[in-house]
């Protein structure tokens, strides 16, 4: 078990061979301000404990993120701790990743997104796995696309979500947007003892479905309680999928 400390923020480090088995030696305020993420994984067999602690981000740079990890890595698990506070998408796993596993985080108070899947046409993302997880009051004040989201899965295929809450999720403005849970052009995505709500937007869903998603299962999830923050077109549903689905 090696310590990561606030001087050793990037697993990019000469240092580090994988595997690794890393854990958050204290809680940190980070102040950095170079993007995309603090914590970038950039090398496949990673475990990150964040050891009970909590990883707040103190400055004001657009779009830094709090942990990223990079393209076609495989086979990490971040676990236990909370992420405050982070301007970008607290947790970025980006196109072509898989075996990646996130469980009993505590999300909250983001400008972005909680939890960002992002895989793109022909490279998807896949075998993420995200449990015990609780992801609140992502404002969407960073997002480019104006809204915020607690989970966002695109092009991403075998996704397990369970045991979570997703709550108060809101657009930054009037006119924003505000998704509970999100799926997007993703295959065989099954969410278990989910609850979202409490998120207020424009178009406000605790969940959603769209892009030609197949194989999107619901298991013993509930919707509470969105709203709309607009005066006019607002749509406020708890399950909601489109036209393409």
């Amino acid at each position: 078990m090696q310590l990561l400390r606030p001087h050793l923020l990037s697993l990019q480090h000469p240092l580090l061979q994988p595997p690794f088995d890393l854990l958050l030696a204290q809680p940190i305020s980070y102040i950095g301000t170079t993007t995309p993420a603090a914590i970038l994984i950039t090398a496949s067999n990673v475990v990150l404990d964040l050891g009970g602690n909590s990883f707040v981000y103190a400055g004001s740079t657009s779009d830094l993120g709090a942990i990223r990890i990079s393209s076609s890595v495989r086979n990490v698990t971040i676990k236990n701790g909370d992420l405050v506070g982070w301007y970008g998408q607290s947790v970025f796993i980006d196109s072509g990743c898989s075996a990646i596993t996130l469980e009993d985080l505590n999300i909250t108070g983001g400008k972005d997104h909680g939890i960002m899947v992002n895989g793109i046409s022909g490279t998807v993302c896949t075998g993420v796995t995200i449990k015990n997880c609780k992801i609140s009051k992502m404002d969407g004040t960073q997002n480019a696309n104006s809204y915020s989201a607690g989970i966002e899965v695109s092009y991403a295929n075998n996704i397990l979500i369970q045991d979570s809450l997703i709550w108060q999720c809101s657009g930054s403005t009037a006119g924003f947007s505000a998704y509970g849970c999100m799926v997007a052009t993703s295959t065989n995505v099954v969410l278990r003892n989910v609850q979202s709500g409490g998120h207020i937007g424009a178009q406000s869903y605790a969940f959603t479905s769209t892009g030609s998603s197949v194989g999107v299962e619901f298991y013993n999830c509930e919707a509470i309680g969105c709203s709309g923050n607009a005066t006019s077109g607002v749509t406020a549903t708890g399950f909601h999928f489109d036209s393409s689905n």
